[in-house]
C-alpha cells in the first residue's frame, strides 16, 4: 500500500503532486489566477521603482553625475543587482501564481505564468547586453 492509497482523494497538499486536476478548478486556483494578472500589473510600478533603487544607490556610491558616463563594473553591479531584483520580483510571482492555478486545473493560467517568464527572460537579457559591451 503506498501512501497515496492512505490519504484522502482531495488532499493533495503534502504529497507533492504536481499534476493538472482535470475537471473543475477550485477557489484557490482562481485566486492564484487573479494575482498572476495583478502581480504583471504591478510592472510599471516596479520598472520605476527600481530606477528609483538603481539612481539612489548609483548616487550613494558617487555616481549620480550622470548617465552618460562610463561606469565602473563595481559600481554597475553594486546599483544594478538590487534595482534588477525590485524589476523581477513582480514577473517571479506571476510565474509562481500562475504555475499553482495552473496545477489547481485552471488552464488559462498559463498565459500569466509565460508572461511573466518571458518579461523575466527578457530583462535578464537586456540587462546582460547593456552591461557587457561596454566593459
Amino acid at each position: 500500500m503506498s501512501s497515496d492509497d492512505t490519504r484522502s482523494s482531495g488532499d493533495t497538499r503534502s504529497s507533492g503532486d504536481t499534476r493538472i486536476r482535470p475537471g473543475r478548478p477550485g477557489a484557490d486556483a482562481g485566486r492564484d489566477y487573479r494575482d498572476a494578472w495583478l502581480a504583471l500589473l504591478l510592472l510599471p510600478v516596479a520598472y520605476l521603482f527600481a530606477v528609483v533603487v538603481g539612481q539612489a544607490l548609483l548616487g550613494v556610491l558617487g555616481h549620480a553625475d550622470g548617465v552618460n558616463a562610463a561606469l565602473p563594473a563595481g559600481a554597475a553591479l553594486l546599483a544594478g543587482i538590487p534595482a534588477l531584483l525590485v524589476l523581477l520580483a513582480p514577473e517571479e510571482e506571476a510565474v509562481r501564481h500562475g504555475l499553482r492555478a495552473l496545477r489547481g486545473g485552471r488552464r488559462a493560467a498559463m498565459v500569466p505564468a509565460w508572461v511573466g517568464g518571458v518579461a523575466v527572460a527578457a530583462v535578464l537579457v537586456a540587462n546582460a547586453l547593456a552591461f557587457f559591451p561596454g566593459r
